[in-house]
């Protein structure tokens, strides 16, 4: 079976909004897009037909949604990078359901109750954002009626 090329580094580039850097080698952003194949792959319900020539789906519709999928990931994964990063040490605390006050810089790891969760920082971001969803529902890959068997 041919491998389903979702989207390449051009592609992911050309999308509108996708807030790639022009520094940002190919190669790197290569290891986005598989990242963000391997949480979009997931959600996925129903196949696209695929051109076994091309390795990337019959449908040029099907496609445009497959790349905006890629690039709406990436854009959100790059966020939730920089929110991380901006955090610096204090990013684990608040991971771990923990608070910061910063009146005068304090910080308290979190309770062991069921209701503190933390926040969705690095590992717990969020995947799949809602936008990635919108694009693999217009694509027809997820959504529609329940499963019966």
């Amino acid at each position: 079976m041919t491998s389903l090329i979702w989207a390449t580094p051009a592609e992911v580039r050309a999308y509108p909004g996708s807030g790639i850097p022009a520094d940002m080698t190919d190669d790197v952003l290569g290891q986005y897009i598989t990242k963000a194949v391997r949480a979009l792959e997931r959600v996925i319900i129903r196949w696209p037909t695929v051109d076994s020539e091309t390795g990337r789906a019959f449908d040029a519709e099907v496609r445009t949604e497959m790349i905006a999928a890629v690039a709406e990931t990436i854009k959100a994964r790059r966020k939730a990078e920089a929110v991380e990063d901006s955090l610096g040490g204090l990013a684990p605390i608040l991971a771990a359901g923990g608070t910061i006050s910063t009146k005068t810089l304090s910080a308290s790891t979190g309770t062991s109750s069921a209701g503190a969760t933390g926040a969705a920082i690095g590992e717990r971001a969020t995947r799949v954002p809602i936008d990635a969803i919108d694009a693999l529902q217009s694509a027809g890959l997820i959504g529609g009626s329940a499963r019966t068997w």
